[in-house]
């Protein structure tokens, strides 16, 4: 428990800096050091608070070996002692047979500077699957779970299996694997009350929480009003924190801090951005670096962090930066 711990305290150590650093400067990093990557654009679940499953004319893809060697390389020419990859985004990244030779491939072209994770389900997980992940160097895994009872599970996860995840989980423990697990609940009105349960449930496994809150996507979770949480479930502590976090910070920071690559190449502006709509490059053409500094990208910065919202439809929509989470 002790060592997921610190790498929990490290990663939110890391992310509270990166934040600092916008606040006090308004300037963004020379070069990203937070990356998500979408490897394809599948999932095997059908959650109530993800867009995926309503989208219905997406059409399945996967990126080229082309496009990920590109981004690895130019990643490893600049990576710091802060760079981290996650190779998941708005997907399930197990349905890629190949993510851990691809976590192999990271971990061979930066000699394991960079440090690697992926958030799954983990209802794909088999013992197979657990000697690639052992064997690959992937430094961080984090199972979504959101419940503590199979009933609420199935209500919040639909298509998934509750004992399955449990019986995968359990044999990665087992497996003397030196990947640091996590489990991740989303605070919602389904499972708003399961919560403490579920922390002392996974802490006596060894095993470290992450809680986050429900968000509307951007506005592309069409039943966000009706699995959002209400003030009257959140204790004050969590409320009086977020109020005075709202207050003082200035806009909102994934423009700074984050770089979102989808399968395609395409750089979308934030990992909520499920509709797409703004498009800030494509790596297949143009290298991390000039995307990340150019004007479209430094205008909406300059606009995001004045709280206007106005000409960007998905951060007027955002639940995230717009709204309180407890409203």
């Amino acid at each position: 428990m002790r060592n997921h711990t610190t790498s929990f305290a490290l990663a939110s150590a890391v992310n509270l800096k990166r934040r600092l650093t916008y606040h006090l400067t308004t300037q963004p990093l020379p070069f990203p050091t937070l990356f998500q990557i979408q490897t394809n654009n599948l999932c095997n679940g059908s959650c109530i608070m993800c867009p995926i499953s309503r989208e219905k004319n997406t059409t399945p893809g996967e990126m080229t070996d082309e496009v990920f060697e590109k981004i690895i390389k130019e990643i490893a020419k600049n990576a710091t002692k802060d760079t981290f990859i996650w190779l998941h985004l708005q997907n399930e990244p197990l349905t890629d047979p190949l993510i851990f030779q691809k976590i192999q491939h990271i971990n061979k072209v930066s000699n394991r500077t960079i440090r690697t994770g992926l958030v799954t389900n983990g209802t794909l997980l088999t013992e197979e699957i657990i000697k690639e992940l052992n064997t690959s160097g992937l430094g961080r895994i984090c199972f979504s779970i959101d419940a503590f009872t199979e009933k609420t599970y199935h209500s919040i996860r639909k298509g998934l299996n509750y004992d399955t995840l449990l019986q995968n989980i359990e044999h990665l423990r087992k497996s003397q694997s030196n990947v640091k697990i996590f489990v991740r609940f989303i605070w919602q009105k389904e499972n708003y009350h399961e919560l403490n349960d579920f922390k002392k449930y996974w802490k006596q496994k060894g095993i470290a929480t992450e809680i986050g809150v429900v968000n509307n996507r951007a506005g592309a979770v069409s039943n966000f009003n009706a699995i959002r949480l209400q003030q009257r479930n959140i204790p004050f502590q969590y409320r009086l924190v977020q109020n005075m976090w709202l207050l003082f910070t200035k806009g909102c920071y994934n423009l700074a801090n984050s770089f979102n690559i989808l399968y395609n190449g395409d750089v979308i502006m934030c990992c909520n951005d499920y509709h797409k709509k703004t498009i800030l490059g494509n790596v297949l053409n143009t290298s991390i670096q000039e995307i990340w500094t150019n004007k479209k990208y430094q205008s909406l910065r300059e606009t995001i962090f004045k709280k206007d919202f106005g000409n960007n439809p998905e951060c007027q929509s955002c639940s995230v930066i717009r709204y309180s989470w407890m409203e």
